[in-house]
């Protein structure tokens, strides 16, 4: 599987990796395991970071899968889901902040967790060394 996503990432833009990442996370007919969610995640911050910025649009596609991302950093059943989930946010912020911005406060009211997403901002912009502690940690 991994080869796999190393031949996609190398041979189809970004862009539209993205894409097809969104439709996979919100078809509903998938219910990935813990494992799938966490190489899914680990997956979608590679793609993202190898993104420009201005790739990044606030498709209907789009706010549905940072819906189901914003639920999987509460996924009570695994950590690292948690934290993966939350780096994938974070790369969409550096991505485009003034987007991601806008989009994460026109999401449906049960997907704005305000005070996670301010918590997760707070810990980005406050402790920038933690950010990175844990990009480089996910990255090992």
């Amino acid at each position: 599987m991994y080869d796999l996503c190393m031949v996609c990432r190398a041979n189809y833009p970004s862009s539209l990796q993205f894409s097809v990442l969104c439709r996979f996370v919100i078809d509903q007919t998938q219910s990935p395991s813990i494992k799938a969610k966490l190489a899914i995640l680990q997956y979608a911050q590679r793609v993202i970071e190898s993104m420009q910025s201005s790739e990044f649009a606030p498709t209907p596609e789009t706010k549905l899968a940072v819906s189901r991302v914003v639920t999987w950093s509460t996924e009570p059943r695994s950590a690292p889901v948690r934290e993966q989930a939350r780096l994938v946010i974070f790369a969409l912020f550096d991505l485009n902040s003034t987007e991601f911005s806008h989009m994460l406060w026109t999401l449906p009211k049960p997907f704005q967790v305000r005070d996670f997403i301010f918590q997760i901002f707070e810990i980005a912009f406050c402790f920038p060394e933690i950010t990175h502690l844990l990009q480089s940690y996910n990255h090992t």
